[in-house]
């Protein structure tokens, strides 16, 4: 009798450990699958808020603003998504930015491009532990001055003579990403990625005269691009390293604008009884199809300055403007 009621006993508490064991790694893991939950809640709801906030300042033509986002995390910028702890969202803004950013603000920038009307407002964002020096020499200094990014950003302006990149070196060990961009020609690229091993460093040269682009690579190689207008080089000088991407975006959502218009003018040259208005419309019709089929810097430029002309040509003549 008591060797069954010994028995008895320990299956008791053999069953209670063994029950209480799966309760527990139940609640285990229970805990933990709220904890992930949680964590992608909260990223979604970062990366959409971001987003709405982006969206909301950008009606502005120009603005800053520096974008709280509650608490330190990391945020990374692709050419079509803010990623937030592994869960991305995916975005029709057009932003150039670094890859990653830490910290619990982002500083940001939009400014309206316009080639020739406007096309869209363009998103320029830094991080809190980023840094801007532009670069100039005698020969870009009187261009480079007429550059006014606002003051929340950490951005300065020096002549090349007056660089000294070791003492640069040693002020920014506790920075992030550098962005160095010379309006000027780069001496020995790979050299001066060897002595910033600490951060990322952006390494950029800009031809003001020509509106070319040269990106570097650690290895002193580079990509060659251009620029259309200040508003896609500042995308170079706050975002190199999804550049051309996003350039590309910017280049489809001009094609779309272009359509626009292009229809706009078909719809008023039915309107018109004028038949110098009906000519000027086929003769802008013309030339903004030409616009979206462009496929070179010279071409884009050629074909904006005819549109611009042929705009000022309708209002010369009483003709509906198309912008």
């Amino acid at each position: 009798m008591n060797k069954k009621g010994f028995s008895a006993e320990i299956f008791k508490w053999i069953l209670i450990a063994v029950v209480g064991g799966l309760v527990l790694t139940f609640f285990v893991r229970f805990a933990f699958q709220q904890a992930g939950i949680f964590e992608q809640k909260g990223s979604v709801q970062l990366t959409q808020s971001l987003e709405d906030q982006l969206e909301a300042f950008g009606v502005s033509e120009l603005s800053s603003k520096a974008i709280s986002l509650g608490y330190n995390t990391e945020i990374q910028f692709d050419c079509e998504r803010i990623i937030n702890l592994q869960y991305p969202k995916r975005t029709n803004l057009l932003i150039f930015g670094p890859s990653k950013a830490t910290g619990n603000k982002l500083l940001t920038l939009t400014k309206t491009w316009e080639f020739p009307f406007p096309v869209a407002n363009l998103y320029y964002i830094a991080g809190e532990k980023s840094r801007f020096l532009l670069v100039y020499d005698k020969d870009s200094l009187s261009q480079v001055a007429q550059f006014n990014f606002p003051s929340i950003f950490n951005l300065q302006k020096t002549n090349i003579d007056n660089l000294n990149l070791d003492d640069l070196s040693q002020n920014t060990k506790s920075l992030e990403t550098l962005n160095l961009v010379y309006f000027t020609k780069i001496p020995r690229a790979a050299e001066i990625f060897r002595k910033f091993t600490h951060l990322k460093l952006n390494l950029v040269e800009i031809n003001l005269d020509l509106n070319e682009i040269k990106i570097y690579k650690q290895d002193g190689s580079f990509t060659q691009t251009y620029f259309l207008e200040d508003a896609i080089l500042y995308g170079a000088i706050f975002g190199p390293e999804n550049f051309e991407c996003v350039k590309e975006k910017t280049i489809e959502r001009l094609n779309l604008v272009a359509q626009v218009h292009e229809q706009k003018a078909t719809y008023l040259s039915t309107k018109t009884s004028s038949e110098l208005c009906k000519a000027k419309y086929f003769e802008i019709r013309s030339t903004i199809d030409s616009l979206t089929t462009s496929d070179s810097k010279q071409s884009f430029y050629d074909s904006k300055e005819r549109v611009d002309s042929q705009n000022k040509g309708l209002r010369k003549n009483a003709c509906p403007t198309i912008y």
